[in-house]
């Protein structure tokens, strides 16, 4: 397969993107009505995150020394991959079944963040599910079709200020609203270590 990438540089470039294509549509397809799962993430997470097994973990490891987070106990902290080096430090704190968040230093506001969420093209604004005055939890179209939740929450810590939203852009069916509760309450821990 290595002499195509040399004799068709283009076919091949446009062969591995059209897989990707189809992967990801396939991906994003829903089943037949009657046929989907009834365990939703929010039947997972109940089984395996319950308060008692929150724990208190140290943010260093992803690139935010000083910060400390409460997250289920088998949640792994790592830093993100960055772009460009003036990209700043994102730490990924996740699990695999449906934990999963980016935090971030910021210098918006909630609001400011909430009027770039309204305009935002790529993911249409359908409204706010939630509001407090350090979270959200709203609605867009999804990519295929339907309605997907997410959600965005601003916290202070000391001097310094931190978005936290869900890792890549994940999205969140409505069945998902415990795991989303769980995900921001894990952002509202973030505190100063020690």
């Amino acid at each position: 397969m290595g002499h195509i990438w040399k004799e068709y540089p283009m076919k091949a470039v446009r062969t591995v993107a059209w897989i990707c294509l189809c992967v990801f549509a396939i991906a994003g397809c829903k089943a037949k009505p009657g046929t989907e799962s009834k365990k939703s993430n929010t039947e997972v997470w109940k089984g395996n995150f319950s308060q008692s097994k929150l724990e208190r973990k140290d943010l260093t490891p992803g690139g935010l020394p000083g910060l400390t987070i409460k997250v289920p106990a088998n949640a792994s902290i790592e830093k993100a991959f960055k772009l460009t080096a003036s990209d700043p430090d994102v730490a990924t704190v996740n699990n695999s079944v449906g934990f999963s968040i980016w935090i971030q230093r910021t210098y918006d506001s909630l609001a400011k963040r909430k009027t770039a969420i309204q305009k935002n093209s790529l993911y249409p604004f359908k409204g706010f599910v939630a509001e407090t005055k350090s979270s959200l939890i709203y609605r867009t179209k999804g990519l295929t079709g339907g309605e997907d939740l997410r959600f965005l929450s601003v916290v202070r810590v000391g001097g310094a200020t931190y978005s936290c939203s869900p890792m890549g852009g994940a999205t969140f069916g409505t069945e998902d609203r415990a795991l989303i509760d769980q995900m921001i309450r894990a952002c509202q821990s973030l505190a100063k270590k020690g």
